[in-house]
């Protein structure tokens, strides 16, 4: 077999196993605004679904867990996107029914993309874009993704089954884990920055239900 072709050969396998997605688990801080300041019924509402902060596992395979931390009785629990179906499963503080959801198709209507200012997000110099779309009642929403390049590379092929939210197409468009996320509606905004990323090997239990 030609010298030339075995070097490029180990050279090209080199880099295919050097380029594993990223696994270990982002951890954010929420925030919650809301357009009237005197209404502190909605923002104690939200403050008791979403809690004061949140932890996002990424697998290696493209699953994804998110857990709420600090949310009240009946706020969110737990979310887990599975990869290979495209379902998200969403369980909710003391509530046993829990809610499968098709991640494959969009549930917004995209209005408009475009790049935003840059942020300075845990000392990292972090290109956001925002998202402008409609839901399904024809609420308009305000999307908002930040990443740094200095993180770890995502593969995006794991994530085509998560479209919804433009999910799928974030990944496409960084290859990195988002590290601020924030949704405006007319009411009220909420926001997720990053405080914390850690690259760790993830018990695949991890992304089961217990």
């Amino acid at each position: 077999m030609n010298y030339k072709f075995l070097v490029a050969l180990f050279f090209l396998s080199f880099i295919c196993n050097g380029q594993k997605s990223f696994e270990g688990i982002v951890k954010f801080k929420t925030e919650i605004t809301i357009t009237d300041s005197f209404n502190e019924d909605l923002k104690q509402n939200l403050q008791k679904k979403y809690g004061d902060s949140l932890l996002v596992y990424y697998s290696k395979n493209g699953n994804i867990k998110r857990e709420y931390l600090n949310s009240k009785e009946f706020g969110n629990d737990i979310q887990i996107f599975n990869s290979d179906t495209g379902e998200m499963i969403f369980v909710k503080k003391n509530i046993e029914k829990i809610l499968k959801v098709d991640m494959q198709q969009n549930t917004l209507k995209l209005l408009s993309k475009r790049k935003i200012s840059n942020e300075i997000i845990m000392n990292l110099d972090c290109e956001c874009f925002e998202y402008v779309a409609l839901s399904k009642t024809n609420e308009k929403l305000i999307i908002n993704y930040c990443y740094s390049s200095a993180t770890p590379r995502i593969d995006y092929k794991l994530y085509e089954k998560y479209k919804d939210f433009f999910m799928d197409e974030y990944f496409q468009t960084t290859e990195r884990p988002y590290l601020k996320y924030s949704m405006q509606t007319k009411k009220s905004k909420l926001t997720f920055i990053a405080t914390n990323i850690e690259e760790k090997i993830l018990d695949i239990n991890e992304f089961q239900l217990k």
